[in-house]
């Protein structure tokens, strides 16, 4: 594996969280006791720490009684008397920063799709038709007329496009725009009181038509939603 192939199933699940000894645990396993107490005779204890400071390695350039012991142990003295950090040892701590940052930034996609996710559910949930939330445009005719194949499909396909484009703004998730025959499939029962529909993720369920007559499209914007919210976070 090379330095570049960010691999964060290396971190324990709850790295982020570490602090003092459990930080420089982490920090010795990756880095050894030399990048280890070159953090902890800086003060930086904890993950949020390492990751907000700017130029660790800004200690190489301090002319204090204090830090010679370190700089000589993880750096090369030069010969105007300053000193440099060791390669390997700022290979390796610049590693474990990378791959830090590469787990809150990953950690963040998935908050920030389950977020998305539950108030979408949420809101179609308490809903018979595809409205997402009670900013949303809720002039979208909310079911399906009883009709033949032809208009139902017609009326299915309309209803989530016009949807799409009135309420763009309020799902704020770029090129929304379900296609049947792309993104998914619609196959009527010969008696149209069901339709299965198929995504082309290779998910497929089935609505049943109402007593009204008509059919709830909320279950397919629901989760066509879902998967466009997790592909664009990809």
């Amino acid at each position: 594996m090379t330095r570049m192939s960010l691999d964060t199933s290396r971190l324990p699940k709850d790295a982020l969280t570490y602090t003092d000894e459990q930080f420089f645990k982490l920090i010795q396993s990756f880095c050894g006791k030399d990048g280890s107490d070159l953090l902890s005779i800086q003060a930086i204890r904890s993950v949020d720490s390492f990751l907000s400071i700017q130029d660790i390695y800004s200690i190489f350039e301090l002319d204090s009684d204090d830090v010679q012991e370190i700089q000589k142990r993880c750096g090369f003295r030069k010969r105007n008397g300053t000193y440099t950090v060791k390669p390997g040892i700022k290979s390796s701590l610049d590693y474990v920063n990378a791959l830090l940052k590469e787990m809150k930034k990953k950690i963040g996609k998935t908050k920030k799709i389950q977020s998305a996710s539950t108030q979408s559910t949420a809101s179609l949930s308490s809903s018979s038709g595809p409205d997402i939330s009670s900013n949303v445009n809720t002039t979208v005719t909310s079911f399906v007329s009883k009709k033949n194949e032809a208009e139902h499909r017609a009326l299915m396909e309309k209803s989530i496009q016009e949807w799409c484009i009135k309420n763009a703004n309020i799902i704020n998730i770029a090129d929304f725009n379900p296609i049947s025959g792309v993104h998914y499939d619609l196959q009527f029962s010969p008696s149209l009181d069901k339709v299965e529909i198929r995504c082309s993720c290779g998910l497929s369920f089935t609505l049943l038509l109402c007593n009204s007559g008509n059919f709830k499209v909320k279950h397919l914007l629901e989760h066509l939603l879902y998967r466009k919210m997790f592909l664009s976070s990809r």
